[in-house]
């Protein structure tokens, strides 16, 4: 893959195709990557200095706007003000695909901290670090209550049967949703449950520690005598559908977790939408449901005095966390 990447890069050709007369244009993506993640092809200046490079950031993409559509009914200046008023490191925290997790919460009466992204084992905490590089104060219950209050929301410190409510939204919204929890608390049984439930069919179950890339592409033909993936086969289906992947920190092997990272995030397969996917797969209407399996030490987070909701525990060693 990297090969053929730097023929591309190098001189427009594929083979024997000249891309360019294909009417091709190139736009490589990366984050901003630490030097343990980047290889060294990657910051190979053979490979670099043939192309025009650009740094941005949010205040360089129409994301307000996306937002913006996505919640006609809110006026959202006033959450666009408060979120540039943060500083550099907290709106790094608080990213336009985080605060959209944090909106759709809000939109559903859950408390807006599940927007958060659980990192090993903990929710992430909207804090800067002091100048001795030392964690500082917690502003999380400060700058999700301005939210909720900027949209006339509430941020209830929990809901009611969490676990089936967010799984049921889950389906209902089309959103993607990670279950954390112990091994054997029950998070694999309620999600598939709630699938049947809700949509009347099983749902496309994939445990990662035993699926590879080969599985993945395994050919299985139809009754038409052609030939489907083991994995196009099954999201395929005109029926509404609920992936679930299981252990999902847990992978086979890398390219399996690639392929399937790729439907999550960009709802396409191999890179692109077939004509039989735009007709029969309505991509961006697929719940997916994340579980993994992980032990955690119970901690409790107070609201500074004064917010607007009381003492939460936010982790717990009997439950799965939701969110």
């Amino acid at each position: 893959m990297q090969s053929q990447l730097m023929q591309i890069a190098c001189d427009w050709s594929l083979g024997e195709y000249d891309l360019r007369e294909l009417g091709c244009v190139g736009v490589f993506l990366t984050d901003n990557e630490s030097l343990a993640e980047t290889g060294v092809r990657r910051s190979d200046p053979a490979i670099l200095d043939r192309m025009v490079t650009l740094r941005l950031t949010a205040n360089d993409t129409a994301w307000r706007a996306a937002l913006a559509e996505r919640y006609p009914d809110w006026d959202l200046r006033e959450v666009f003000r408060d979120w540039a008023a943060l500083s550099p490191e907290l709106r790094h925290l608080l990213s336009p695909r985080t605060l959209q997790h944090v909106l759709d919460c809000a939109r559903a009466g859950f408390p807006l901290a599940w927007g958060l992204p659980i990192q090993n084992g903990r929710r992430l905490a909207l804090a800067e670090e002091d100048r001795d590089g030392q964690p500082g104060r917690d502003r999380t219950a400060e700058v999700l209550d301005g939210i909720a209050a900027a949209v006339g929301a509430g941020n209830p410190a929990t809901v009611a049967d969490p676990v089936r409510r967010i799984l049921r939204a889950a389906v209902a919204n089309r959103w993607a949703v990670l279950l954390q929890g112990p091994p054997g608390c029950g998070k694999t049984e309620i999600t598939k449950q709630i699938a049947r439930e809700e949509t009347g069919h099983e749902p496309v179950y994939f445990s990662l520690p035993v699926t590879s890339v080969e599985d993945l592409c395994v050919p299985v033909p139809t009754r038409d005598g052609s030939l489907e993936t083991m994995l196009a086969r099954p999201l395929l289906d005109p029926r509404p559908r609920v992936l679930i992947w299981d252990e999902y920190n847990r992978p086979k092997d890398k390219a399996a977790f690639a392929r399937l990272m790729e439907i999550t995030q960009e709802w396409t397969l191999a890179g692109r939408r077939s004509p039989a996917c735009g007709r029969r797969w309505r991509c961006r209407t697929l719940p997916t449901i994340w579980a993994a399996s992980c032990w955690w030490p119970p901690t409790t987070w107070r609201r500074p005095a004064g917010s607007r909701s009381a003492t939460r525990s936010t982790r717990t060693t009997s439950r799965p966390t939701s969110g």
